[in-house]
């Protein structure tokens, strides 16, 4: 059976996406998703470690002006809110 486009790129599958709507998440999901982008992480692979990582070496970036400084930062504790809240010891993989 031939994969679909998305499949073949690691998104969601559609039937994700509508358990995020039905359980109400949907819109924190994409809030994530975008916070993610930012700061150059891939949302499959987060642990609070990679996040404090990425927004420390954006941070430290040469010309970093104030209002990215602040969006990058309400980005990563957007992140690791969202870590701490949908953390489970089936979910760890090992990493902290």
């Amino acid at each position: 059976m031939m994969k679909t486009l998305a499949e073949q790129q690691g998104m969601p599958s559609d039937e994700y996406f509508l358990h995020l709507k039905q359980a109400g998440l949907l819109t924190r999901y994409h809030r994530v998703h975008t916070c993610c982008r930012i700061l150059g992480l891939n949302i499959d692979e987060l642990t609070i470690d990679s996040v404090e990582r990425a927004w420390t070496t954006q941070l430290s970036s040469p010309g970093v002006h104030s209002n990215l400084a602040i969006e990058m930062t309400v980005a990563k504790n957007t992140i690791v809110r969202w870590i701490e809240e949908n953390h489970t010891p089936e979910n760890d993989h090992g990493s902290k």
